[in-house]
């Protein structure tokens, strides 16, 4: 809702620049957070100062115990005392390890010998080991008693691993880890137990008096290229304090972990459509936006870049349009916080009485800027892409669209390591279309007027002889062809014990436009995470925060779009750089003088609390809060417009500051049992979500450029304040049970409440069913297909809602109008009447899938068909001038159906002891469509939409040709008669879909040794809006355009694609231009195949690395964007139009660590 009657509490000063906004932190809040961050940072350094001096790394063959003690001290502090008689017995020690724990570590390297240890203090004492004798009295045999077992199962980096299994042999006891890995289970002496994981090699262990010891470990694939360990191990074999880390499998994407929000499982059992990128993917991309690391890596997600401004926003779309008008993005999660993604442009053009639709308040466009680019790309573990209704049903309403899941980088236990990453490069646009030279452009001028039979005038400088007729200006290589630099430097802290774990990263970047004058998008960022786990390892602590700031100063308007200056015009800049405006001249200078500055300061805090209260459940809670600043201003001076003799524009200024606190409480309790020969998880927990915003924009205009930071300067002025709020709230609960291993299947529910929606209309019921079935693993099959080494069906349905619309749109509301004043106050019309009947939006989702893996895996190939309906649309439904209100929000009885095929293929080409080759490839084809519409004909859509099309479909004007007698455009009109001046409303006969056909990409990734290279490709099959159309209607006036227009009519009988060049705005082909621009002509193939992403990376050997003192080193080249092959008629076949395409990307880099 808007309002005037107050100003809002986080209102713009009147002087915006000297008064500090009233968003900022006060100075006790500022010395608070001072303070904590001190204490912070100094109980990191405690924990890992701590945690350094008790871990030990090692790797030898043959070596002496006298060098491991030595090694010890080094490392730890430590010293080790005996006598030197106690060593005459020992035998040297072959092993390697990696920050493993002092006990542990002597637990290993003494594990053969007759030597015992005690630790007291800084000390280590050894003694000689004896074996002790107990007499047992005589009595009755009634069997071994039992002992109990304990310990934690962590994978070859540290990290605790939820779910493995662990079963006593010949019997059916059993158990799985917890969510810190840990578990109990009661065994006799002489045991054996099998512990098993999918992803990680498998091993039995016999348990024994004295300690726990291996028998046996999977092996590793001999051509298999896992980093790691290429075995299982037990680090130490205490029977009370079992540590066993288990190295990964060589085996396909079925065993990786599938991360779903909620919870986790595996690719193997996943019953879901989901896609995972992992963070060492993103890191080989030179971006500042996350969603162009993405772009055609998975399929059925288009992500379409609005502009090559950096901070620009995106279009991103999981599976399609669902709604016919209102949103459509997907809800993003950054570690369990719901992360906005509403687009950041308040501010207009600065004029009093801008149009929001075509007055942008900055080069960024209409789309405004992107909220994700205060996230940093090289900050995330993965991001996870859940598509259908098994996946995201458990989000409710909030996943209708899809969800993106995203998991930032945190510590691990080890020594204090610092990391650090330094990355500069260089950025051009991808493509630029060629406008005519001089010499075409003035042919062109002059064929124009001897084709309306006039003369040029006075005014016509560039053909009447003012200008030069040989100067030639590339208005688009002076404009934005030049080169432009980014810069990227990132360092993090990080370590602990096993306990505690932390992490500390900093990180700045700056992206610079192709123009000149300083412009640039600035981000820095500081996060912090720290976890902490119970001795008894049943209470976990997480907490993680991060801090940015984007700042971004860009020219008020995208100086692309004005490139058409005649290229014989004279200089449009004095040597001091100020503008000139020769003969009335349009100067494309003159938007650079226009300031636009965006600062965004958003702060992420977030709590997760897990605690374990008996064998198998878990109760957590998540807790989490969002504040979010958003201020932006636009000043355009009077020197910076056109200086008209007889009128002069006033100088004008907006300002605009808009901020919001999120908050989100979800607890949450999950029980896992083996049960009925499978097992049964169960999960139940709640969602609590509450977010409020405030801000306010104020428009001026102003008698000199010296006063536009004064509010109060201001001759005319427009003051709108906003606020919303927002409550939503949820049960849910999921069932899964697998049986055997093999059949899977899902239940979930959810009931949500949002207060979007009028009193009965707040909550809906929604739910899913997934199931899967591996039949890889029947016996059948492996006796007779042994080439597959997977397969999987899997299906999934569900009924989801959406609720993506304004707050309390059910109710009366009205906008202020400074048409209707009194007594110097904006009166206040109607604009949206009570409507408590509407409610939430419906999408069915219906999907099949069959997962396939041949040849141990070496070629994976999986096929996905999906079906999703959404209805009871949500609209605002245009009313009668008569009811005195321009709308009222309804639901629509219209039906959207979105169909499609994704197909991924996944293959290692080549994998020996030197060299790996792998090819990943998605290709994805979908369909959109009106499926039902009741009442159609009588809406006030029946022009905009046709039952069976796709909800973005056009109606456009059928191109013929050009007329070979008059050289003037022609159409075929509703009869199937050719004529040049279609009637709009009727002979729009064309029904144009603008969808894609099919898109995907290729990644190829090479390593040999320490080098590797990766490529990859992204294409779309696609018809786009061309640069024939949407220019001055009058081709052949005072403007340039692009050399495509040079295949023109010249005299009759020609047979051209262009028509005949005219000067005239109001003519036969100036008016047949115009209906030309709304014809099936401004449309053509915009297909293309572009070089996405290619890095090449190369690991300094360790042999080098011991010289210096850095742990590791990697030097780097990246390149994005590369180039791109298209038959596109315009600049960039994705961004379309006048606007400035995508950057091309070129980052040189070098990460270390210490």
């Amino acid at each position: 809702m808007q309002k005037t009657a107050n100003r809002s509490r986080w209102a713009v000063p009147d002087t915006f620049v000297d008064q500090p906004p009233k968003f900022r932190l006060s100075a006790q809040m500022l010395r608070i957070m001072r303070l904590t961050s001190f204490f912070l940072l100094t109980i990191c350094l405690h924990i890992s100062a701590k945690s350094s001096s008790q871990t030990v790394t090692l790797s030898g063959k043959d070596v002496p115990l006298e060098k491991v003690f030595s090694a010890i001290k080094k490392q730890t502090g430590y010293v080790v005392f005996y006598n030197r008689g106690l060593l005459n017995n020992s035998t040297p020690v072959t092993l390697t390890v990696n920050n493993m724990p002092l006990t542990d570590f002597m637990t290993v390297a003494l594990k053969d010998q007759p030597l015992d240890f005690i630790i007291n203090g800084k000390t280590i004492t050894l003694s000689e080991r004896r074996s002790l004798v107990i007499p047992v009295p005589q009595a009755p045999l009634v069997g071994p008693a039992l002992v109990p077992v304990s310990g934690i199962i962590r994978n070859s980096s540290g990290v605790p691993l939820e779910g493995v299994s662990i079963r006593v042999n010949g019997s059916k006891t059993g158990t799985r880890t917890n969510a810190q890995g840990h578990f109990v289970i009661n065994a006799n002496e002489g045991d054996v137990l099998t512990i098993s994981y999918v992803g990680f090699l498998g091993m039995t262990v016999r348990i024994n008096a004295t300690g726990a010891m291996m028998i046996s470990t999977e092996k590793q694939d001999k051509d298999a290229n896992i980093p790691g360990p290429s075995v299982s191990v037990i680090t130490n074999n205490s029977l009370r304090n079992l540590s066993i880390q288990l190295a990964p499998s060589a085996t396909s994407l079925q065993t990786v972990t599938v991360n779903k929000g909620y919870y986790t499982t595996s690719q193997k059992l996943n019953t879901g459509n989901t896609v995972t990128i992992r963070g060492e993917e993103i890191e080989k991309q030179p971006v500042a936006n996350f969603l162009q690391a993405l772009q055609g890596r998975v399929a059925g997600l288009i992500i379409t870049q609005q502009s090559g401004v950096p901070g620009s926003n995106f279009t991103v779309q999981i599976r399609g349009q669902n709604s016919i008008l209102n949103g459509n993005t997907p809800l993003y999660i950054v570690d369990g916080i719901p992360y906005s993604s509403d687009k950041l442009n308040q501010v207009l053009s600065g004029f009093v009485g801008a149009t929001p639709s075509v007055d942008p308040g900055s080069a960024a466009g209409l789309g405004g800027l992107s909220p994700l680019n205060n996230i940093n790309p090289a900050d995330l573990e993965s991001i996870e892409i859940l598509k259908d209704a098994d996946a995201t049903a458990i989000y409710g309403s909030r996943g209708a669209n899809g969800v993106i899941l995203i998991t930032t980088k945190r510590g691990g236990a080890g020594p204090l390591t610092v990391s650090a990453n330094f990355n500069y490069g260089t950025n051009a646009p991808t493509r630029l279309i060629r406008y005519m030279n001089t010499q075409e452009y003035l042919e062109m001028r002059n064929e124009a007027f001897k084709n309306d039979n006039v003369t040029p005038t006075v005014n016509d400088y560039d053909v009447n002889g003012t200008w030069s007729k040989t100067k030639y200006t590339d208005w688009t290589k002076q404009l934005v062809g030049g080169q432009s630099s980014n810069i990227n430097g990132q360092v993090t802290l990080s370590g602990g014990s096993e306990q505690t774990q932390f992490q500390l990263g900093m990180d700045y970047s700056r992206q610079n436009p192709p123009y000149g004058g300083g412009f640039a998008d600035n981000r820095g960022t500081v996060r912090f995470n720290i976890s902490n786990t119970s001795k008894d390892r049943r209470f976990r602590m997480g907490f993680s925060t991060a801090y940015s700031v984007d700042y971004n100063n860009l020219p008020g308007m995208d100086v692309y779009a004005n490139i058409g200056v005649a290229p014989n015009a004279p200089d449009l800049l004095s040597p001091d750089g100020s503008l000139l405006w020769t003969n009335n001249v349009l100067n494309p200078f003159a938007s650079l003088l226009r300031q636009y500055n965006a600062t965004t300061k958003n702060l992420m805090t977030n709590v997760q609390l897990t605690y374990h209260i008996i064998e198998g459940l878990n109760v957590k809670a998540s807790l989490g809060y969002t504040n979010s600043i958003f201020n932006e201003s636009r000043l355009n001076p009077a020197s910076s417009f056109f200086p008209l003799p007889f009128y002069k524009t006033k100088a004008n200024a907006s300002f605009g500051t808009n901020g919001g606190d999120t908050w989100i409480f979800e607890p949450q309790a999950e029980y896992d049992k083996d049960i009925l020969g499978g097992n049964l998880r169960l999960l139940v927990g709640s969602t609590m979500q509450g977010s409020v915003t405030e801000g306010q924009v104020i428009t001026g205009n102003f008698r000199s450029d010296a006063s536009l930071n004064n509010m109060n300067a201001a001759t005319e002025k427009n003051v709108a304040n906003s606020y919303g709020k927002y409550n939503y709230a949820a049960v849910f609960g999921r069932i899964s049970y697998n049986f055997d291993e093999k059949y899977v299947i899902n239940l979930t529910g959810r009931r949500d409440g949002s207060s979007r929606f009028g009193p009965g209309r707040q909550f809906a019921n929604f739910g899913a069913i997934g199931a899967g079935w591996i039949f890889s693993d029947e016996k059948f099959i492996k006796d007779h297909l042994r080439f597959l080494s997977f397969g999987k069906f899997r299906g999934s349905y569900g009924i989801t809602g959406s609720d993506q619309v304004g707050g309390y749109l059910y109710l009366d509301s009205y906008t202020p109008t400074p048409a209707f004043q009194y007594q110097g106050l904006n009166g206040l019309t109607p604009s949206r009447i009570f409507n408590e009947d509407f409610g939430w939006e419906n999408n069915k989702k219906l999907e099949g899938a069959v997962e396939l893996g041949f040849l141990k895996d070496r070629l994976n190939v999986s096929a996905s068909w999906f079906k999703n309906r959404s209805s009871n649309q949500l609209v605002q439904q245009p009313l009668s001038p008569g009811t005195g209100a321009d709308f009222v929000q309804a639901n629509l009885p219209a039906t959207v159906q979105n169909t499609g095929w994704e197909f991924v293929v996944s293959s290692t080409n080549i994998k020996n002891k030197g060299l790996t080759w792998r090819t990943n490839m998605n290709v994805t084809i979908s369909r959109n469509k009106l499926v039902a519409f009741p009442g159609l004909a009588q809406s006030s859509y029946a022009s905009r939409f046709v039952v069976g099309e796709p909800v973005t479909m056009l109606r456009l004007f059928q191109f013929a040709d050009v007329d070979p007698a008059t050289g003037v455009y022609r159409f075929v009109n509703k009869s199937g008669q050719l004529t040049t001046s279609p009637a709009y409303g009727v002979d729009n006969i064309i029904i144009f879909h603008p969808n894609p056909d099919f898109y995907g990409g290729v990644q190829n990734s090479l390593t040999y040794k320490g080098i590797s290279l990766d490529v990859f490709f992204q294409f779309t099959k696609q018809r786009g809006k061309n640069m024939l159309t949407g220019l001055n209607n009058s081709i052949g006036s005072m403007n340039n355009v692009p050399a495509l227009f040079t295949e023109r009519w010249q005299k009759p009988g020609d047979i051209a694609r262009i028509q005949k060049y005219t000067t005239l705005q109001y003519g036969p082909a100036s008016n047949s231009q115009t209906a030309a621009n709304n014809s099936d002509f401004g449309w053509t193939d915009a297909s293309y195949v572009r070089c996405k992403n290619v890095a090449i990376s190369y690991n300094v050997q360790s042999k080098w690395i011991k010289k210096t003192f850095m742990k590791s080193a990697r030097v780097y080249l990246q390149a994005q964007n590369l180039f791109t092959i298209t038959n596109y008629m315009g600049a960039d076949p994705e961004t379309q139009g006048l606007i400035l395409p995508p950057m091309k990307t070129i980052n040189g880099g070098f990460q270390f660590s210490l």
